[in-house]
């Protein structure tokens, strides 16, 4: 059956403006849970700086390998909201992504075939009735009057 007029169209604009939103909210919410921990660590190593181990330089090189002041002061470096930029920009371009999306695949699998079920049948649903009035419009031109 082909679609004679933007219904079908109109059905894949509707699924695929939906995973468009889907996503962005899935990337919202990726951005604030990693904002927060950005921000956590942030303020733990801005006070580890300010305190006795990074300001007095014998404890500092008396811990020697053990010294977390260089680390802290990378994380100080750079804000919280800038991290997390990063870390979504990572999220973004799937590092390591074939190994998640098999994990994420193979644990929905069933919520996956669901959803694809049901939008088969909410589509064929659409092209029946498409189907039904395009014969009753053409029933009702084969009576009408020239």
């Amino acid at each position: 059956m082909r679609c004679r007029d933007y219904t079908c169209r109109s059905v894949g604009l509707v699924v695929a403006s939906a995973c468009l939103v889907a996503f962005s909210i899935k990337k919202i919410g990726d951005f604030h849970g990693y904002y927060t921990d950005r921000r956590i660590k942030w303020q733990q190593a801005f006070v580890f700086l300010q305190s006795d181990n990074c300001i007095n330089p014998i404890t500092r090189a008396s811990l020697g390998s053990f010294n977390l002041c260089d680390d802290s002061e990378r994380i100080v470096a750079k804000p919280p909201a800038m991290a997390a930029v990063y870390d979504l920009a990572a999220d973004l371009y799937f590092q390591e992504a074939a190994s998640l999306v098999f994990l994420d695949i193979s644990a929905n699998l069933h919520k996956i075939l669901i959803v694809t079920v049901v939008m088969i049948f909410f589509v064929l649903y659409i092209m029946y009735q498409t189907y039904m009035s395009d014969i009753s419009n053409k029933q009702l031109l084969k009576y009408h009057l020239p």
